[in-house]
């Protein structure tokens, strides 16, 4: 990001069309009504000893290219802190300007979720890693390919 300001989360995620979620559009699965709640979608690791519960709607997940994401092939979905639940023994990895913490599985090694370490305003949010989801999931949420290597923009 040579002569590039880092971004905050929060406008991150309203550059990502994140901000303000009420817009989001609803994606049904296979076991899945619609009942005017947000969705929920489960993930776990290849061990099973970390899941997550993501209670949001996500509008698209994000694949980025910045030194990070495209060496663990993440796809991230985005939500306030309070809509995602992590359990089981994680360890994480900060680098850079350790604005985010990056967690992977204790045991396995799959990676969970990142984190925030800098909050930005009054409604954190974090991601999961939408890959760990069901296959018929992950198919349902549009990719949009963003470009964390060089100049924070959306590629497509």
């Amino acid at each position: 990001m040579s002569g590039q300001a880092f971004l905050t989360l929060r406008h991150f995620l309203e550059i990502c069309g994140l901000l303000p979620v009420c817009c989001a559009r609803r994606i049904v699965t296979r076991d899945q009504q619609i009942k005017g709640n947000a969705m929920s979608i489960t993930g776990v690791c290849h061990c099973g000893a970390v899941t997550y519960e993501f209670r949001h709607t996500p509008r698209r997940t994000t694949s980025c290219n910045c030194s990070m994401c495209r060496r663990l092939a993440a796809l991230w979905i985005y939500a306030p802190i309070p809509q995602i639940t992590v359990t089981g023994p994680t360890r994480s990895y900060a680098h850079g300007e350790k604005s985010l913490a990056f967690h992977t599985c204790a045991v396995c090694g799959c990676t969970t979720h990142w984190e925030n370490l800098k909050m930005d305003g009054d409604n954190p949010y974090m991601a999961v890693n939408l890959r760990l989801a069901d296959p018929a999931v992950i198919a349902s949420v549009p990719v949009r390919h963003f470009d964390g290597a060089d100049t924070w923009e959306f590629l497509d």
